[in-house]
């Protein structure tokens, strides 16, 4: 997986990703909520992200051993 730039493409409205947003320190999980106040818009869980420049897919989760 590599990091796709917010310039490039937005993932899918909703769906959870792996965030960069250059005012944190370390990536975080949101979901894009789309451009309503003319900037894109990522929501967290617990607060929204403004200033996101890179997105990528969360990985595959585990797989149990049977």
């Amino acid at each position: 997986m590599e990091w796709v730039s917010v310039k490039d493409r937005m993932p899918e409205e909703g769906v959870s990703v792996i965030i960069w947003d250059k005012q944190s320190v370390i990536p975080q999980i949101g979901s894009y909520m789309g451009n309503e106040t003319g900037e894109e818009l990522f929501s967290g869980y617990t607060e929204c992200y403004v200033y996101v420049t890179h997105w990528m897919p969360l990985p595959e989760p585990p797989k149990e051993d049977q």
